[in-house]
């Protein structure tokens, strides 16, 4: 009898439950457990992202002023840190090891400013944020120079015509300040003796912008000219590069003839504009209408020694 109890209560546990009251007691689950969630508060904790847009805007000598963005959370305080390392760091620190950083900035504003660094040495800058639900990531890693910048390199020539040069030329690889202005100047004229560029000082400034690219125009056709650019940040204007010494393309017979027609139509263009100028002043000095008449009779009268008038009464007496 015990036996058959044993077995009764094994089936019984090894059965599946009944589908009516499985039913029942899933729809008593999920109602107080709708209940309850329904009574629970969430809290949302995230960290600031990792700061983007990190941009040098003005660098000295021996400081740099660095900005940066990050879309932070409405009403959760950011704070951010700053920190910098050298970019040829010591032998005691490999450049991926954190011994190399060195916090110089932490605070609520998105702009900072590293001072007390040596003259044109590259450095390397970080920045993360941190709220109440804790620390972001770092940003990406930025190197920016200070001091005045390198000379540009490659200076080149893309196209040329018989009045003008296409210009380009390269930066220096570091970012050192995004307001940056190339300077291009011009001088005309032959090599020296020794065939380098003669290093008097006029030189014509044909250029200055944040572009690459330039075109030097109103150039002579034919004609030998030296090219030189050089960067100028806040800190000063840097080297010039290596003088490269170009030459405009020569007229031929056809060209000079049609530069020629063109400067003399532009010429009787401007003629033709400031006639109507001439002509008002005519219009305003002109005697009134009559008058002009009255005057030419006149003087034929004195040509002839009689006024109008006797002139009249003498052809009506002799008729």
């Amino acid at each position: 009898k015990l036996d058959k109890q044993l077995r009764g209560a094994a089936d019984a546990s090894l059965a599946p439950p009944k589908l009516a009251n499985v039913a029942l007691g899933l729809t008593l689950t999920i109602s107080q457990l709708k209940e309850s969630v329904g009574n629970m508060h969430f809290t949302e904790y995230l960290v600031p992202p990792a700061p983007s847009e990190v941009v040098c805007v003005e660098c000295t000598m021996s400081s740099l002023l660095l900005s940066w963005t990050c879309d932070t959370r409405e009403g959760d305080p950011c704070t951010f840190t700053v920190q910098q390392s050298p970019l040829a760091v010591s032998s005691e620190a490999t450049v991926d090891s954190e011994d190399a950083w060195v916090e110089m900035y932490s605070g609520k504003l998105r702009s900072c400013t590293a001072v007390g660094l040596q003259e044109r040495t590259s450095y390397r800058f970080r920045i993360s944020g941190s709220n109440s639900s804790g620390t972001g990531t770092w940003s990406k890693i930025h190197v920016f120079t200070t001091g005045v910048p390198k000379a540009p390199e490659n200076l080149m020539l893309l196209e040329r015509t018989h009045r003008s040069l296409g210009l380009a030329w390269g930066a220096e690889p570091s970012l050192r300040t995004r307001h940056c202005t190339y300077v291009v100047e011009v001088k005309g004229g032959d090599k020296d003796e020794g065939g380098n560029a003669d290093q008097t000082d006029d030189w014509m400034e044909i250029y200055s912008g944040p572009f690459r690219t330039c075109v030097a125009a109103d150039l002579s056709p034919a004609t030998a000219y030296r090219v030189r650019v050089c960067a100028v940040n806040a800190s000063g204007r840097g080297p010039y590069c290596q003088i490269v010494a170009l030459e405009t393309l020569g007229q031929s017979a056809q060209e000079k003839s049609d530069e020629a027609k063109a400067a003399t139509q532009q010429q009787q263009q401007a003629a033709e504009a400031s006639r109507p100028e001439d002509y008002a002043e005519q219009s305003l000095n002109a005697p009134p209408s009559g008058q002009e008449d009255q005057g030419v009779e006149n003087a034929v009268a004195a040509s002839t020694g009689n006024s109008p008038a006797e002139e009249e009464m003498v052809r009506l007496l002799t008729e």
